[in-house]
């Protein structure tokens, strides 16, 4: 697959998450603002600060790329504000952002779940957002799922579980073999291949 037949379908996908925004005063879609988000990233652009920034770095060609499109009579590209990006990234759901993680396909034979606490997502009001992730041998994100407050990683393995291929362990053709903290302790099923998951 080519990189704009890629692209393409990233923008497809992203397009597929659901916008909380008001539409009234949208002056970027959310599929636009979250790959700005994600190529300035991965360039090394942690803070929405720095977000904007590279992207009012880039040039016009590059910025049709990400999806942003020319406003007003003289056809110019506007990029989004820090603002902008913290706005967006706020309202959007994890579960929103699921469809991202289904851009290709995982032969998965080991699964990883680790848990995290999201920076920025908590306050003196609100308790901060725990999320948890499943990843494969590759090091690859292939599912997350949001921890409940009040609560722990244990209970959000199952509807985490429920976004990938190891959703029918558990008998028939396919198995499972679960360890507990990594201790070797684990339960297994049906007699093909099996799928180990470590959390």
């Amino acid at each position: 697959m080519s990189v704009a037949s890629e692209r393409t379908l990233l923008l497809r996908r992203l397009a597929e998450v659901r916008d909380p925004r008001d539409p009234r005063g949208r002056c970027f879609s959310l599929g636009s603002l979250l790959l700005v988000t994600l190529c300035a990233t991965v360039a090394g652009f942690g803070s929405y600060r720095a977000m904007a920034q590279w992207a009012a770095a880039a040039g016009p060609v590059e910025l049709l790329r990400l999806g942003l499109r020319p406003w007003g009579p003289f056809r110019l590209v506007r990029t989004p504000s820090a603002d902008t990006l913290r706005r967006a990234l706020t309202l959007a759901r994890p579960a929103g952002l699921e469809v991202l993680l289904r851009v290709r396909g995982f032969d998965l034979e080991t699964v990883a779940v680790d848990g995290k606490v999201l920076r920025g997502f908590g306050s003196s009001e609100s308790a901060a957002v725990t999320v948890i992730g499943a990843m494969a041998q590759d090091g690859a994100l292939v599912a997350q799922q949001r921890v409940a407050d009040k609560s722990n990683e244990i209970p959000a393995l199952a509807p985490l579980l429920s976004v990938l291929d190891c959703m029918g362990w558990g008998g028939g053709d396919g198995g499972r073999t679960a360890h507990a903290g990594g201790d070797g302790e684990g339960t297994g099923g049906g007699d093909g291949a099996r799928t180990s998951c470590w959390w």
